[in-house]
């Protein structure tokens, strides 16, 4: 196994607190009998939190880690005592940190490896503490990987396969059935090549496939399975732990969301057609209005072509453009500009979805191909308080030129949006009020009329 890192930040002040004696004392230094600790974040609708530690017998709090969704500490050492965890995290509306966990208490015992995770939803969370003594997997089969498996998820019962990735799964016994809630004791696994694997309970469609991995012998893995966060809700999802923090390997089940957005300003509408890049065939073909947006549809992750004709002319192609859509993620396909001058554009960009509490994923695409200076085509992008004038504050998103997208995560709370040409006070479009929602998904689309230039508009959606 390999040996654990040490935190430097933490020991450096419970070393000083805790390890040693006075310099005139005659029986010398104190051997310090130490044990390990890891700390991981599985809360799916996690922000972005702050862990501090201390010897409970100490008033001096060390901040030991931030840590967002699938995020973990390394193993760390430290002496063995008992030690006080709390966790916190930024509030934007208080201007303030706020605790989410005030006071976990636990007693580090000499020799002992803990791993802490935080895991449930973040209006109420759980704090699940793993042990087991570090001696044990010195004594294990060199060839051997010692695993743990915790079922973080809320709910499918869960049969769980590691090893041989060429296993059969309905001709192989899983390495174990979990239900939500549930963990196991540390299991040996061979080292080497592995393939980690998931289907519900008695079934033998894979909800989870990590492809083959190459684990080294002598190490430790915990894997975590959670709820999925991605477009496809028939699967599930999961990261390991190591001891330098985490791993994930894309689930090559699942599979990729996209939306088609319609930003052809002189086309009354168009029609768009999602073909398989290898096979032709096509997957999916939808007629809009300008400025319609689709709801997400789930699609295996591949190379497609988007191919878009205007709906006045079926079956003439003005334009085909390759993507990318990968596994577990959420894309909005863009189309903008002008089928009658041949500026007509196809962008695909990722659009969060992840839940996150107390905040919102803000996902903004200009579509506007000219400003109010002829020599300066790009926009600069304002989120504003409420009452806040552009001198008040700096604009989010720069230089954004046509087509250009970001995302951004913002405090849940009413702000105003104001579109300016870039580097400028010159407003283009706004200020527009948007209740940014707690644990929603906004696009924010600054757009043209119909029938192409001013006035602009923006086109505001929001899911949850």
């Amino acid at each position: 196994m390999n040996s654990p890192v040490v935190w430097s930040v933490l020991l450096a002040a419970v070393f000083l607190t805790t390890g040693c004696n006075k310099d005139d004392d005659p029986s010398g230094p104190v051997t310090i009998v130490e044990g390990s600790l890891q700390i991981a974040n599985a809360i799916v609708d996690s922000r972005l939190l702050t862990f501090r530690i201390k010897a409970t017998s100490s008033d001096d709090w060390n901040e030991l880690a931030e840590l967002g969704f699938r995020q973990a500490t390394q193993m760390g050492i430290a002496p063995a005592e008992d030690y006080d965890i709390e966790v916190t995290y930024f509030d934007p509306l208080a201007a303030e940190q706020t605790n989410l966990v005030p006071d976990f208490q636990f007693t580090m015992v000499a020799e002992t490896i803990y791993t802490l995770i935080l895991h449930g939803e973040f209006a109420s969370p759980e704090l699940l503490l793993l042990e087991k003594p570090s001696a044990d997997f010195d004594t294990g089969d060199g060839a051997e990987i010692e695993v743990r498996v915790v079922h973080a998820g809320t709910v499918d019962v869960l049969d769980v396969y590691l090893g041989d990735p060429n296993a059969t799964i309905g001709t192989t016994t899983p390495l174990v059935t979990l239900i939500p809630g549930e963990w196991t004791d540390p299991l040996r696994v061979a080292s080497g090549l592995n393939r980690l694997r998931v289907t519900q309970a008695g079934d033998t469609q894979v909800v989870y496939d990590s492809e083959t991995f190459n684990v080294v012998s002598r190490s430790l893995r915990t894997i975590v399975l959670h709820d999925n966060v991605g477009p496809d809700a028939s699967t599930t999802s999961a990261f390991l732990l190591t001891e330098n923090g985490t791993i994930e390997y894309p689930n090559e089940v699942a599979r990729a969301g996209f939306r088609v957005l319609n930003a052809v300003s002189d086309e009354d509408s168009i029609t768009v057609t999602i073909v398989d890049s290898a096979s032709e065939e096509s997957l999916d073909t939808v007629t809009l209005a300008y400025t319609e947006i689709t709801a997400f549809s789930a699609i295996d992750a591949a190379f497609v072509d988007v191919s878009v004709a205007a709906a006045s002319t079926p079956g003439v192609e003005a334009k085909r453009t390759t993507v990318s859509l990968n596994q577990g993620t959420f894309y909005t396909i863009t189309i903008g500009g002008s089928i009658a001058d041949d500026s007509l554009a196809v962008r695909s960009s990722t659009s969060p979805q992840r839940r996150i509490a107390t905040s919102a994923n803000l996902h903004f695409i200009n579509t506007l191909r000219e400003t109010d200076d002829a020599n300066n085509p790009r926009i600069d992008v304002y989120v504003l308080d409420v009452g806040d004038a552009l001198e008040d504050d700096f604009p989010i998103l720069t230089q954004f030129g046509f087509l250009s997208s970001s995302a951004v995560t913002m405090p849940a709370k009413l702000m105003d949006v104001v579109v300016t040409t870039s580097g400028t006070n010159a407003i283009l479009l706004g200020p527009i009020r948007i209740d940014l929602v707690a644990r929603s998904s906004i696009i924010a689309v600054a757009a043209e009329a119909a029938g192409g230039g001013e006035p602009y508009q923006m086109i505001v959606e929001t899911t949850q």
